[in-house]
């Protein structure tokens, strides 16, 4: 007689503690990353960390709705294009632009999601598509402001002035420790 493997359950003290321990551990890989890795490295575990963000967003709509959403690239393009806008040719600071930055896309949200409103399935997908192939054309037409397929280059993140360490280092750590506390803050809701 074949044996049953050994099922954890969802929200059962097993399944808890298996929990902790996945965010003990890269806790632990996050920690030594900031402690030991150079400026290449903690720029790509960045880089991760903002591709979960987005990823989880998606999942977000995707996976509890069952809507399918091709243009979703394209509010996570609208949202740093705002924030590099406002830092580049208005000379904000980083921290200050978030809010311009969803406020920015929620506008762009609610002008694409209203017609599509009563869409499902196949016709969604469309219309999103419709953004997703959009969005790239209006930066390589409006290069003035976007920068065109390069984007924009010129925009330098300093640490703020209460952090202990100065310099490039400095920077990579608080970028890293920053979208970290996003992802795991939109990750625990």
């Amino acid at each position: 007689m074949a044996q049953r493997p050994y099922v954890v359950e969802r929200g059962s003290a097993q399944h808890r503690v298996l929990q902790l321990v996945g965010f003990a551990l890269v806790g632990l890989v996050v920690v030594r990353a900031g402690l030991t890795w150079d400026n290449a490295g903690l720029g790509k575990l960045t880089d991760v960390f903002i591709i979960a963000i987005a990823v989880t967003g998606l999942n977000l709509l995707v996976g509890f709705t069952g809507q399918i959403s091709i243009g979703h690239s394209a509010f996570f393009g609208i949202g740093a294009y705002t924030t590099a806008i406002l830092v580049d040719t208005y000379e904000w600071s980083p921290g200050w632009t978030f809010l311009p930055a969803v406020a920015v896309c929620f506008v762009v949200g609610v002008i694409v999601g209203v017609p599509a409103l009563r869409l499902k399935g196949l016709y969604l997908a469309l219309v999103t598509l419709a953004l997703g192939v959009a969005f790239p054309n209006l930066l390589n037409r409006y290069t003035s402001i976007t920068g065109g397929p390069l984007g924009i280059k010129s925009v330098r993140y300093l640490p703020p002035d209460w952090t202990p360490d100065e310099g490039r280092r400095a920077t990579a750590k608080l970028l890293s420790c920053l979208s970290l506390a996003l992802l795991t803050g939109e990750v625990t809701r």
